[in-house]
Formats: C-alpha cells, sequence, structure tokens
C-alpha cells in the first residue's frame, strides 16, 4: 500500500501548481494570437511580382536552345534506389561531365546554374 503521508503531499503539491499551469496555458493561448502577423496584401503582391519576374528571366537565361543541345530531368533506378538526374548541354556531342554531390537536394539549383552554365558550352554535363 502506499503510504498515505506522501501521497498526501503529491496531491498538495499538485493542487499547488494546478493555477501556474493553467496560468501558463492562458499565456501561451494569448501570445499565439498576437504574434500573428496580418499579411499585407499590397506588399504580397509586389512580391509575386518580382518573383515572376526572376521565374521568367532564369527560365530564359538557363534554356538550352542549341539545335543539338539536350536539357532532360528524370528520376532513374541506381543500385535499385529511384535517383532523379538531369542531363544539360548545347552540344550532344561534347564529353560528358558527371557531377556528384553528396546531397541532400538539389545542387544545381537557378544559382548554381549561373556558376555552371558556362561549362554547358564544352561538357554535356550528367
Amino acid at each position: 500500500m502506499p503510504n498515505v503521508l506522501v501521497m498526501t503531499n503529491v496531491r498538495r503539491i499538485l493542487l499547488a501548481l494546478l493555477p501556474c499551469v493553467g496560468a501558463l496555458a492562458a499565456a501561451a493561448r494569448a501570445q499565439d494570437t498576437v504574434s500573428r502577423p496580418v499579411p499585407n496584401v499590397a506588399e504580397l503582391q509586389r512580391l509575386d511580382t518580382v518573383l515572376e519576374f526572376i521565374r521568367r528571366r532564369n527560365a530564359k537565361d538557363y534554356a538550352i536552345t542549341a539545335p543539338n543541345g539536350i536539357d532532360e530531368a528524370r528520376y532513374v533506378a541506381i543500385g535499385g534506389i529511384e535517383q532523379w538526374i538531369t542531363i544539360r548541354g548545347e552540344d550532344r556531342g561534347n564529353p560528358v561531365l558527371l557531377f556528384l554531390h553528396g546531397g541532400p537536394g538539389d545542387a544545381t539549383n537557378p544559382w548554381g546554374y549561373a556558376g555552371f552554365r558556362s561549362w554547358l558550352r564544352f561538357f554535356f554535363e550528367g
């Protein structure tokens, strides 16, 4: 049987802490509703305009338009695991440059393409 004195002390401590827990929960709820900013629609529309400009510019700047060029991307099974590959180059006759990175993520995102774009004239990147 549990010690009656211990159980009585545990009950007193829990009852003493109950108002504190309630006050903390109420404060957290109040802070949550106050900290949410109201979106500024005009600023979001300006941001959308800028992002659309960047998307169009990147699509134009990074497009492979050469008649013998290649720009493909797809999943392939390598060692039984689906892997994402991209194959890009301005001339399919150029030597292949295999670019491996340790991940995670995409090493050839628009910022990466800016650095590697000039290589596509001389190599077939895969």
